[in-house]
């Protein structure tokens, strides 16, 4: 992919087979067979015959072979993007009318970045080489529905799975034209709590409203509506902590035991304990290096999310770490939240920020308006 904020057709894998209007790729095949002196010196041209097939069956061409015959008319790629009706292997179209060139530094795009660092994830195919596959699972119907139309909204009419596990929808996206597109805009591929890296790089020098839209979307799925004696607002993510030998025995002999157990409707198993009660403990045993590197271990991505909301939106906020966990495959997970409070700070992002999904918002609305605050 050439241009570093756009994604165009000709950015695309060789082997992606595109679907252009009827009267476009005959138009183009006969100007290169008029050219060529016949359509079979044509192909000779381009090393392949598959054009034969394109004509007689109206079967699609590839990137690298379109690539071929634009160049021999010495023709600009950027005249077929709104003639493409289809990407397409086997019966079914990965994406309808993709809107090329697609561009990153959009809101659109930050919103789909803030959904994929938070309830949706990159992942590679393991039985397909390099290819990147996209989820999103929400426990919300309109969260599911903003998700795939805003897709859609940046793509084109995509392609994708649904099914419901525990009461979560689940969307999956098969084609990795829109898993690479989402890579080169800054999401991570894999477990987002081990890999801890930091925000998409299209947020982080992107618009003002690329900014703001990634906000809305990671408090649309993260993000938490208190009120106990005042409204305020709370995002939590989690990370892996790397541990030497010595520092896992420690925590084994002095917190395991002290830890609560949680068991959860998918079978497994964590077991937790509470910031208060973990720096107690290890400041009594005088583990005083190891509770100072698990309390420095805040979320990269929370610690600049947090910065954002100060920098761009000036709205305050404050991070602590939660709690300490053990999960059920013996790593230690460390849960760290933001909060926002105060009447100024939480008005405000009410106002400027907000939440997408129609649930949450309310729910803010309705406790702001209770506390007279707005």
């Amino acid at each position: 992919m050439n241009n570093i904020n756009t994604v165009n057709w000709y950015d695309l894998k060789d082997y992606e087979i595109l679907y252009l209007e009827d009267k476009t790729i005959k138009n183009l095949i006969n100007q290169g067979a008029e050219k060529a002196g016949s359509l079979s010196r044509l192909g000779i041209k381009l090393n392949s015959m598959h054009i034969y097939n394109i004509l007689k069956n109206y079967e699609g061409m590839s990137v690298k072979i379109l690539k071929r015959l634009l160049d021999y008319l010495e023709s600009d790629y950027n005249i077929i993007n709104n003639k493409i009706l289809e990407i397409r292997k086997g019966n079914k179209a990965s994406i309808k009318n993709p809107k090329f060139p697609i561009n990153l530094p959009n809101s659109k795009m930050g919103y789909l970045l803030g959904h994929l660092v938070s309830d949706g994830c990159l992942y590679y195919d393991k039985s397909r080489k390099n290819l990147i596959r996209t989820k999103y699972c929400s426990d919300d119907e309109e969260g599911i529905k903003l998700f795939t139309e805003t897709i859609n909204e940046v793509f084109g009419e995509v392609y994708f799975n649904q099914e419901t596990i525990r009461n979560c929808i689940q969307i999956r996206i098969g084609n990795g034209i829109v898993g690479e597109t989402l890579r080169k805009a800054g999401v991570p591929i894999g477990k987002k709590y081990k890999l801890n890296e930091g925000l998409p790089w299209i947020v982080e020098e992107g618009a003002k409203e690329v900014k703001r839209q990634y906000l809305r979307a990671i408090f649309d799925d993260e993000g938490c509506v208190g009120k106990n004696k005042f409204p305020y607002i709370t995002l939590s993510r989690n990370i892996h902590l790397n541990l030497s030998n010595n520092e896992r025995n420690t925590l084994e002999k002095y917190v395991v035991p002290l830890m609560k157990s949680n068991s959860f409707p998918t079978g497994h198993t964590t077991k937790r304990i509470q910031n208060r009660k973990l720096k107690e403990v290890l400041t009594n045993m005088n583990q005083l290096e190891l509770l100072n590197k698990i309390l420095d271990s805040k979320p990269k991505i929370l610690v600049e999310e947090s910065r954002l909301l100060e920098k761009d939106f000036d709205i305050g906020n404050k991070i602590y770490v939660m709690s300490l966990q053990l999960t059920s495959n013996g790593s230690y997970s460390l849960q760290s939240c933001m909060v926002i409070q105060n009447k100024r700070e939480v008005v405000k992002f009410y106002n400027v920020i907000g939440f997408s999904f129609a649930k949450k918002q309310k729910k803010l609305k309705e406790a702001l308006i209770n506390r007279k605050w707005i």
